[in-house]
């Protein structure tokens, strides 16, 4: 059977067509329309879903940012808010006629590296999506990890409150997200009296201003200790890295970084890497629809 994934995002949808040897057969990309109704998404879920339907597929999986119910009602979506409180699953499985399946879109992520990409062959895997936001996926003893349905929201996860913190979008003072979130580092540096027009993560990091570097090396060290706590907690096989902030080349520095947070004595074997799907959360979210066709 072919499944379809789509990656619901507040920029763009993305959606692929996978056979059972996982074969990517079909590949379409649209901006996300949005609006103060959910009707502009819908019609670019819509644009979407009929290039996907000519494959003869016979069933979906999504990845969506936020919470959505058991019924399939959206409760909460930073990137798409005009999409709370709607049935989405009802408007999906309208669309692709044949039956839809959810999935957080980090968790997606996490699902095909550990299948496809750079986690492949890990019992136990951690994907972080650090964009705009931090999400998260786990992967523990080879299968996505829910806990109580809200499990692997690393982005949330306490890491200083200290001087410099900022708030996160979630209310908490000093997490993950809002210290190595490529949001984040843009506010930080513009806090600190950075003089770069127009910044973004890419531009502070390969800057020689000595604002930039001051963050950026902050940033680092943030998301060091951030790591070190995980691998402590759970030591994971491989730290999977996705979003726009994976693109910057300091894995070397985030190693070092995690080192020298880890407890004295504590042997370092978890790998810490880039993706390596192309299109990794409406890959995984096929993944998942595959495994629920064939349960």
């Amino acid at each position: 059977m072919l499944t379809a994934g789509l990656d619901i995002g507040g920029t763009r949808i993305r959606g692929v067509v996978l056979d059972s040897r996982f074969n990517v057969l079909c590949r379409v990309e649209f901006p996300t329309l949005s609006g103060k109704k959910a009707g502009p998404t819908l019609e670019s879920i819509g644009k979407v879903s009929e290039e996907l339907s000519r494959k003869g597929i016979g069933y979906v999986g999504v990845g969506i940012a936020g919470r959505m119910d058991r019924q399939g009602i959206v409760k909460s979506n930073p990137n798409i808010p005009s999409l709370i409180g709607l049935n989405l699953r009802r408007k999906l499985e309208g669309m692709f006629r044949c039956p839809v399946v959810f999935e957080n879109d980090a968790a997606c992520f996490a699902v095909a590296e550990h299948k496809l990409g750079s986690g492949k062959g890990a019992q136990n895997m951690v994907g972080l999506v650090i964009g705009t936001g931090v999400g998260s996926g786990l992967i523990l003893g080879g299968r996505l990890y829910r806990g109580n349905g809200e499990a692997g929201e690393i982005g949330h996860m306490l890491i200083d409150s200290g001087e410099g913190s900022l708030v996160c979008g979630c209310g908490k003072r000093g997490d993950f997200e809002s210290w190595c979130s490529g949001k984040s580092i843009v506010k930080r540096y513009v806090l600190a009296g950075g003089k770069i027009p127009d910044p973004d993560p890419r531009k502070i990091y390969f800057s020689g201003e000595r604002t930039a570097v001051r963050v950026m090396n902050k940033t680092i060290e943030k998301l060091g200790a951030g790591l070190s706590s995980l691998i402590a907690v759970l030591g994971p096989e491989a730290i999977v890295f996705g979003g726009g902030v994976s693109n910057l080349p300091f894995y070397r520095q985030v190693r070092l970084s995690v080192r020298r947070n880890l407890f004295r004595g504590e042997s370092f074997r978890t790998k810490i890497v880039k993706s390596a799907v192309d299109d990794s959360g409406a890959v995984g979210a096929a993944l998942l629809a595959q495994d629920r066709s064939e349960s």
